[in-house]
């Protein structure tokens, strides 16, 4: 069973996986405590549906995983990370690709890349080449102006 994390209670099958995605982390993090496992898919992180000006490139790559408070012999219990993508808003391939790159890289070197080991502008630099690859097959991207766009610069 894998039910996001308004299905967490005392009476939950020890073998249920939750998927994080908001709020009630302190009950997360008691699941977690209990060696009962968790995928990480923070909404203000890694939700992709977000146009980049509420979620700008910069913070979804920042994004952690593994929360500070969360005790190391723990780390294992979190399985990895989900992207998601609500496409009720999104309104042809066009856009679902916009949504989802670059952000979708950055994602993957969330799930690979050791926090201490991240660097912001060493993945911007890695990146071109990546975007170079969209370009050759044809798929659409948000562009560097908009996806370094945030809330307060915009």
């Amino acid at each position: 069973l894998v039910g996001w994390n308004e299905i967490l209670n005392e009476n939950l099958d020890k073998n249920a996986i939750c998927q994080y995605w908001t709020h009630n982390f302190d009950k997360v993090l008691e699941h977690l405590r209990m060696d009962r496992n968790v995928v990480m898919s923070e909404l203000n992180a890694v939700y992709l549906n977000f146009p980049y000006n509420l979620l700008p490139l910069r913070k979804t790559y920042m994004y952690d995983p593994i929360p500070n408070e969360l005790e190391q012999k723990f780390y294992n219990q979190i399985l990895g990370i989900e992207a998601c993508l609500w496409t009720e808003y999104i309104p042809n391939k066009k856009r679902l690709e916009w949504h989802t790159f670059p952000r979708l890289i950055a994602v993957a070197e969330i799930g690979w890349t050791p926090k201490e080991k991240k660097n912001l502008q060493s993945f911007l630099k890695r990146l071109d080449s990546f975007l170079k690859r969209l370009d050759f097959h044809e798929i659409n991207y948000a562009s560097k102006d908009e996806f370094e766009k945030d809330e307060v610069n915009s």
